[in-house]
């Protein structure tokens, strides 16, 4: 990672801090509320309860999500995030068995070959490199560890509604204020992806097997507004249906859990 992207990452992260651990916590309803609620089930489903006190690392950690499920169903819980506001955050949770910490993708380098479970939840999207990210994390799982990531969904109808939101905004107004590599507004990278044709090559590549992929949010609106707390539970419930690998075109993002050296 360059100096000048970590320096956007880290403001990126803090800015959005606050409004993240919201909708991390359920205390808004919009669209990306959902979206967190119905990608971290996902995640939690991918966790099963740990009887040996299995390593989880979380990797843009925010603020702790994933940390209290974790240490209440046996993992001890490792947790980094760029932005010292998420990690100040997740400290206020005062969890046993948990470690925060501010860093980046050095310091990765630690925990080589030692963890059970890495996560990379709302990250992979908005690195710099981000293949090369993957590939730090997939060092850091142990024999037969797993790895669970998510990603935008790269050739589903809400990705490519965003993206042509962005061509045209500068066909219109002649520039560049919408960089189609960047979230809106920002200079924050931003990344999406086709499962078969990009990620599941490299992390075959890097040895890990018996895949489990979960598609969600079946909606074409990607800009965020706020819902009445009615329709925002109906949505819910819908997409928790609906949203799999055969209506995936309509799946704005997808969570990947993969085992390293098993096959089933």
């Amino acid at each position: 990672m360059s100096y000048e992207s970590h320096l956007q990452s880290k403001k990126y992260f803090s800015d959005t801090a606050t409004i993240y651990h919201k909708r991390s916590d359920g205390l808004v309803y919009d669209f990306s509320s959902l979206i967190f609620k119905r990608r971290n089930e996902i995640v939690y489903s991918f966790l099963p309860t740990s009887h040996k006190k299995e390593k989880i690392l979380d990797f843009g950690m925010g603020p702790g999500v994933f940390a209290k499920h974790s240490i209440e169903n046996g993992f001890s819980y490792i947790g980094i995030d760029i932005s010292s506001e998420m990690v100040e955050r997740a400290r206020a949770l005062k969890l046993e068995n948990t470690k925060f910490e501010v860093g980046d993708i050095e310091s990765l380098k630690q925990y080589e070959a030692q963890v059970d479970y890495v996560l990379a939840i709302g990250l992979i999207d908005y690195v710099e490199k981000p293949l090369e990210v993957i590939k730090l994390l997939a060092n850091c799982t142990n024999n037969n560890g797993h790895i669970v990531l998510s990603f935008r969904n790269r050739y589903s109808f809400p990705g490519l509604l965003r993206d042509a939101t962005k061509s045209v905004w500068n066909r219109i107004f002649n520039n560049k204020v919408i960089k189609s590599d960047k979230v809106f507004f920002t200079e924050q990278h931003e990344h999406s992806f086709n499962f078969s044709t990009q990620i599941l090559p490299v992390l075959k590549e890097l040895g890990f097997n018996n895949f489990k992929v979960n598609y969600f949010n079946c909606s074409p609106v990607f800009f965020n507004f706020p819902l009445k707390p009615w329709i925002w539970n109906i949505w819910f419930k819908i997409d928790s249906k609906i949203a799999c690998h055969l209506t995936k075109i309509f799946c704005s993002g997808f969570v990947v859990c993969a085992t390293k050296g098993y096959k089933k």
